[in-house]
């Protein structure tokens, strides 16, 4: 239940849904602005997260203002830091 939690919440990633409305690959993603494909695998699965200058580009290639971009990304993040806390308690469980 957790992983199907933690893969539903992953598919929600703002870059990810806006990739797939506007039938975008990860590569054409990478090559506007000028990012490694790991990079943007790494932000759309919650790993790690554009710094300010990236949520800029991100938001120009997306045509969306910067400050809405950067609120979504954060509520998303903030949905999946729960969904981490369920999946570490599970965890703890298995170990007591």
């Amino acid at each position: 239940m957790i992983e199907a939690k933690y893969d539903g919440w992953r598919k929600r990633n703002p870059l990810r849904l806006w990739r797939i409305e506007n039938e975008a690959s990860r590569a054409t993603v990478c090559a506007a602005i000028r990012v490694s494909l790991n990079t943007v695998v790494k932000w759309e699965q919650g790993m790690n997260i554009p710094n300010l200058d990236n949520i800029e580009k991100l938001a120009k290639l997306m045509g969306r203002p910067v400050e809405e971009l950067a609120k979504e990304w954060l509520i998303w993040l903030n949905e999946g830091k729960h969904v981490n806390e369920e999946q570490l308690k599970g965890e703890e469980r298995k170990w007591i």
